[in-house]
């Protein structure tokens, strides 16, 4: 009923109205979850080298903070880990947090 009103109501040659404004919503929540899930496998794959190159340097497992052993539960989690935990912590509560786009 609303579309044939607004059909009757607009001006003639005025184009078509955009789409709803959910699925307008729904589009833009697609790209960015698309755009975001690409951005954690590059950081995750960069990671990756940086750790790759740290094993080929003899630094795998220290911490590049405070030099101290990085717990081997945590490289269990994520063999890619820069800090020991307490410097990720401390690292973290200075960073601002990201923006939604």
């Amino acid at each position: 009923m609303l579309k044939s009103c607004d059909r009757l109501c607009r001006p003639s040659g005025a184009p078509e109205p955009l789409t709803d404004w959910t699925e307008r919503a729904a589009a833009y929540h697609d790209v960015y979850v698309a755009a975001r899930d690409a951005e954690v496998r590059w950081e995750t794959c960069e990671a990756a080298r940086r750790a790759l190159a740290r094993l080929e340097e003899d630094t795998f497992g220290l911490c590049a903070d405070c030099g101290k052993p990085i717990s081997h539960k945590r490289l269990e989690a994520a063999p890619w880990a820069e800090r020991c935990l307490e410097c990720q912590v401390e690292r973290e509560a200075h960073e601002p947090l990201p923006r939604a786009a």
